[in-house]
């Protein structure tokens, strides 16, 4: 049982690890996809700029795709992760209802830039809520290294233990096993040398 709680300890932080990883690599794809709304308004790149973010609402949602079996199991994070995802598709639909501007209006658009601000907000609000997942996610980590030391210390008491049990155990046969065999035979030899020494009243018990 030790040895398959310590392994669960390892488990789990090598997890949590991995999640730790994929919320990061979130938030600076949330980070990053603000930027080419941000670059079309101001620079002037049209095609290319839609295409840079297209590439990355392409990569966001492929980091939700690998939390989202994460996070629906954890309930304190089930919550995070909806708000975070609900945050982005909108964050995208203000992207592209940006550059649904003719690039020629975009510049200097009030409309515009009401959507840019809305879109600023919702990144941030996103980036915040990642924050405090990934908050969670260290303070999981650290109470499974905990567990994982605690594991340790336990299977290392455990195996001293054990150590020791058997050298008591093998003193205990040494004892019956002299007591049973050797004395019988030392007794039998002791009546035996007698006997040939002309005593025949020498006997041994069986």
């Amino acid at each position: 049982p030790r040895l398959i709680h310590l392994q669960a300890a390892f488990q789990d932080i090598r997890e949590e690890t991995r999640e730790m990883q994929m919320v990061m690599a979130l938030k600076f794809a949330i980070s990053q996809a603000v930027m080419p709304a941000n670059d079309y308004l101001i620079v002037g790149g049209d095609y290319d700029e839609r295409a840079n973010f297209e590439k990355i609402s392409k990569e966001v949602e492929e980091k939700f795709s690998g939390l989202e079996p994460h996070a629906l199991n954890r309930p304190d994070k089930n919550e995070i992760f909806l708000a975070v995802r609900k945050d982005y598709l909108d964050l995208k639909q203000k992207v592209r209802q940006i550059f649904a501007i003719p690039q020629e209006q975009a510049y200097g658009d009030a409309r515009a830039g009401h959507l840019m601000e809305g879109l600023d907000s919702l990144a941030d609000k996103a980036i915040w809520e990642i924050g405090k997942w990934h908050e969670i996610t260290n303070k999981e980590i650290s109470e499974a290294e905990k567990g994982f030391a605690h594991a340790q210390r336990e299977l290392i008491l455990f195996s001293l233990f054990l150590i020791l049990f058997l050298i008591f155990s093998a003193l205990v046969i040494r004892v019956i096993l002299t007591r049973s065999i050797v004395e019988p035979i030392e007794s039998l030899l002791g009546a035996t040398q007698k006997i040939m020494r002309g005593d025949l009243s020498a006997r041994a018990k069986e």
